[in-house]
């Protein structure tokens, strides 16, 4: 039988590699050939976590990449109720750009924590 330490690093690896792709897939459209984007973007940072046994840092990165998502959604619609004019079209996340940007989000957030960790465990 499998060790409680394992069993915790199995169900932590699935939840946040999870809430990685259902966040990619939110800019994803349906039936596109970009879903093998958040698929791919999200098996690579699991893999090298484990690889690396930095579980914590993505899910630090998992964390900032729900923030980012919160702060996105705010600023989206406090642009498209308060500041931009009427008649102009509001801004659609879906598709590259959207994409783009949320992967970038993922793997900046998970070098970044990666990184200050990797500084804090030096410095001890």
């Amino acid at each position: 039988m499998p060790s409680k330490r394992t069993l915790v690093r199995s169900l932590s690896v699935f939840v946040y590699g999870l809430a990685i792709f259902l966040v990619l897939s939110l800019f994803t459209p349906p039936g596109g050939a970009l879903v093998a984007i958040p698929m791919a973007t999200t098996l690579g940072v699991i893999a090298h976590a484990t690889r690396t046994g930095r579980i914590a840092e993505l899910g630090y990165a998992t964390i900032g990449l729900w923030a980012g998502l919160l702060v996105f959604i705010a600023s989206l619609g406090i642009w498209t109720e308060l500041v931009a004019p009427r008649g102009v079209r509001p801004f659609d996340p879906v598709g590259v750009p959207g994409m783009s940007g949320a992967v970038g989000c993922v793997v900046g957030a998970y070098l970044l924590a990666s990184r200050s960790v990797g500084r804090d465990e030096g410095a001890v």
